[in-house]
């Protein structure tokens, strides 16, 4: 009886690490390449839609006010970026 048992126990794992976890874990990649391809499709029409006249990809302004502070850290650095145009 014991020896059923354990032979129950051992194809029992045998089946779950060479039928059922390969499956799942096959179907998993399949859903996140599938929402990678959407991101990555996204960004690309995101940047399509941003590029100026002059071919330069720039960055829309975003949706969360940015905090007063790190408006004044960023102050700075755009004045030099100004400056160098």
């Amino acid at each position: 009886i014991i020896g059923i048992i354990v032979i129950i126990i051992i194809f029992a794992l045998l089946l779950l690490f060479t039928v059922i976890i390969p499956l799942s874990a096959e179907h998993e990649a399949d859903t996140r390449s599938e929402r990678l391809d959407a991101a990555v499709e996204s960004a690309v029409n995101q940047a399509m839609e941003n590029v100026q006249e002059t071919g330069t990809i720039f960055q829309k302004e975003p949706s969360v006010p940015m905090s007063p502070g790190l408006l004044a850290l960023e102050k700075p650095f755009e004045e030099e970026e100004q400056e160098e145009v």
